[in-house]
This record gives C-alpha cells, structure tokens and sequence, in this order.
C-alpha cells in the first residue's frame, strides 16, 4: 500500500510504524548482544528486547497538537482525492508523502495555497500523521493560535518562556502553519515569523505551509524575507476545487441515505 493510502486506523496505533521500522523490520523485537562470562570464558549472548517504534509513534501522534473535532482523525488516506484539483497538485502532494523521508532529510516542505475549503489543512494534517505514523516527531499549528502561544509566554506564571518554543519549532523534524496570513501583520508578528522560518531554514527542517493566497500576494503584509525563504524550501502547490467542506458534508448526507436536495425539499 502507498504511504499516502494509509487511513488514520491503520497509523494510530503505531502499526505503520512497526511495519516500517528498519531496526527490528516489523517484528517488534531487537537482538542486542552483551558480553557475558560462562565459566571462564568471555562470551557474547543474544538478548530480545521489545522494539520501542510502535510506542513511539503514538507517544509522537499524542504530542503534535493535531486540530480536536473535525480533523482530530483526518489521513491522507481518508481524504477525497478526486476534490484536491488540479491532478497535477494532487500527484505532487501524493508522491511527496511517499517520499517523506526523503524530503525531510532534503528539507523540502510544501506550500499549500488556494480558496478556502479546498482540502489544504485536510493534506497537511494528513502530513503530519503520516509522519508521527512513520516514527517522525512533528507539530501542528494553526499560526493565529502558535503567536497566541507565543505571546502567553510573557505572562510570568506562564510554565514555558518564549525561547522554549521558538526552539521547539526550530528544532522538530516537521512543522506545519496552517492558516499563514490570517493573523494582523504587525512589526512582532513578522519578526517571531521571520525568527521560525529562518531558523528552520537554516537547520534545513521543512515547514508544510496553507495560505488562502499565493506567496508572492503575502510578501507584502509578510515581508519578503520570510516568502523568500519559504519559496526557495518548498514546493508551492495552488489548489482550484471546488469547495471541499461542501463536498464532504453531501457525502455524510449519503451515508444517511439523504442528500442535499432533500434536505432543501424537506424545509
């Protein structure tokens, strides 16, 4: 099965990542060797130890502050394919996924851009369980709720400082800003912006991005710095479907024996 196949039921509990895992290859148990005296001689004996990928990814998956309600299981495996248009955005998220360890070793994100409600958080929560689900750490954030964060911090009871997580976001091997450009673009908002995608531009850790427009339409509210760094570490992906959020509501309706139509002729 491809990467990007993989439904939330099958990443959740670590079984992905066992399956994957190159160190104990899906057995789920290790051999480590201990030197160890039989008699008087010095002999080398094998040892199984359970295999600690599994547990990893879930404590990964618990730690990533996926969105609760209705993303809080969203998978690229459970997402309509045919609404994410153009096909050719669609291949290029698909074959991004099923070469995530290669991107993240490259440090190439993506930037997800278009309308609203054409599947752009949908993908990039899909991304960051996919990769949790591969025994890679990764954070979610919807940017207005990150910079609330950040600001919280300078509240003197707070339990973490502002260094403590403009580090945490330096430092994860993936990072998602869902939402870039609805925030006030104020001088601090721009410079804590700046100071995360610099920071993991540098270190060559990728951020997957959604915006409702294109880079270059943000670089004046952003500031060229940050668009420049993003356009030169990721690939910019415009998506053009029709309303996702409807698609998928008239596909609940379905599964109720119901559709859109009725419900108008029902009122």
């Amino acid at each position: 099965m491809k990467l990007w196949q993989f439904t939330h039921e099958g990443i959740d509990d670590g079984r992905l990542a066992l399956a994957r895992c190159p160190r104990c290859e899906g057995e789920g148990v290790t051999a480590q060797f201990v030197l160890n005296y039989q008699g008087d001689d010095l002999a080398e004996i094998e040892h199984h130890v359970i295999c600690g990928c599994r547990q990893a990814a879930v404590d990964f998956l618990a730690r990533a502050n996926l969105p609760a309600g209705r993303f809080r299981s969203a998978a690229l495996g459970d997402l309509d394919w045919e609404a994410i248009q153009p096909p050719r955005a669609r291949s290029t998220v698909q074959r991004y996924a099923e070469r995530l360890d290669e991107m993240l070793i490259q440090g190439l994100g993506l930037t997800l851009t278009g309308a609203v409600g054409t599947g752009k958080t949908h993908v990039a929560v899909g991304l960051i369980r996919l990769a949790c689900g591969l025994g890679v750490e990764a954070r979610f954030y919807g940017t207005p709720e990150l910079l609330t964060r950040i600001k919280a911090t300078y509240n003197h009871t707070a339990g973490e400082t502002e260094d403590d997580v403009l580090r945490e976001l330096a430092e994860v091997p993936l990072l998602v800003l869902d939402d870039l450009g609805v925030e006030r673009p104020s001088d601090w908002v721009r410079d804590r912006l700046y100071q995360i995608v610099n920071a993991r531009y540098v270190a060559q850790r990728p951020i997957v991005v959604t915006a409702n427009e294109d880079l270059s339409d943000l670089a004046p509210r952003l500031g060229r710095r940050i668009v420049s760094r993003l356009s030169g570490a990721s690939i910019e992906l415009t998506f053009e479907g029709q309303d996702y959020r409807a698609r998928a509501r008239d596909q609940l309706l379905e599964k109720v024996g119901l559709s859109w139509a009725d419900q108008w002729r029902a009122a």
